[in-house]
């Protein structure tokens, strides 16, 4: 999806789990994951949550060389595609971050409290 200008949306920030439990087809998304899996030969890596509950597909085909090690905490910005009829999708990474050390915890807290904000915000300039 193209923003205003031809420039690429900048991400909305989302977690793995709602990534997983949403439809998010064509949505472009930023969101947080550990490193479990990279294969580079074939442009492909798997993320998951802290918890290793909830797991994501990605295709790294426009971040490679990707030369991070496994178990790194990694920021991708991209947009979710389904990929055939059985529902299975794939986030195409067009950015990356190493974010090792970010306290996840808190992350999630600061994420709620700008949504909060934000969705007050909302309600007020509609009143």
């Amino acid at each position: 999806m193209q923003a205003q200008g031809g420039l690429p949306q900048p991400g909305e920030i989302v977690f793995l789990q709602e990534l997983c439990r949403s439809d998010t087809d064509k949505k472009s998304v930023r969101v947080i994951g550990r490193l479990t899996n990279h294969d580079f030969r074939a442009c492909s890596a798997v993320i998951t949550d802290v918890t290793q509950t909830y797991t994501v597909k990605v295709d790294t085909t426009l971040i490679e060389p990707f030369n991070y090690m496994r178990d790194s905490l990694v920021q991708l910005i991209g947009e979710m595609e389904r990929l055939d009829r059985s529902g299975d999708r794939i986030l195409r990474a067009r950015v990356v971050s190493i974010v090792d050390g970010m306290d996840m915890n808190l992350y999630q807290r600061v994420v709620q409290a700008q949504r909060q904000y934000f969705n007050k915000r909302q309600t007020i300039l509609h009143i």
